[in-house]
């Protein structure tokens, strides 16, 4: 089994301090994106140690942390509160119900909750809390999860932590 090390000084930091209390001068290995251990620097000179790229390193972020790709930099946080959520679901089902459905209003949309956007493959991943596409643009949702085509609208709700990023 391969082994996978996570050196990004961001998201080392945020992993070893906020969710195992390893001390800063260890670094965490990962055994098909599951933690095994932690190993020490000298481990990284090992010819099977690889730096992950940015998208595997968001695919490997721990239960309980969310992360998106801008700008070349991992950024992670939290998952979002239940105050967050709920008022994410009730806008969402307002919204769908008149633009996705056209109960109430024009319709023609796909709206979407917490869609992975991929602006470039992999590369500037984002994931907006409610984003929508006109159909005449999409006409069929995407298969799988990552969403290519650039949203027509998005809505990002504010909570307290996520506000500076948010907007």
């Amino acid at each position: 089994m391969d082994l996978f090390w996570i050196y990004s000084a961001h998201f080392f930091h945020l992993f070893s301090q906020a969710v195992t209390g390893v001390p800063d001068d260890t670094l965490q290995c990962y055994a098909a994106a599951e933690l095994t251990g932690p190993c020490t620097r000298a481990a990284m000179n090992s010819p099977v140690a690889r730096k992950l790229s940015l998208y595997e390193q968001l695919l490997s972020l721990p239960e309980g942390l969310t992360g998106e790709i801008i700008n070349g930099q991992l950024r992670t946080q939290p998952r979002p509160a239940w105050p967050h959520i709920l008022a994410s679901a009730r806008l969402g089902t307002d919204i769908e119900g008149s633009y996705g459905r056209g109960r109430g209003g024009p319709g023609g949309w796909w709206i979407v909750l917490d869609p992975e956007v991929h602006f470039a493959l992999d590369i500037e991943v984002t994931v907006p809390d409610i984003a929508g596409w006109r159909k005449e643009r999409m006409p069929s949702p995407p298969e799988g999860h990552k969403i290519q085509v650039v949203p027509d609208w998005v809505c990002e709700i504010f909570s307290p932590s996520t506000k500076s990023t948010d907007r």
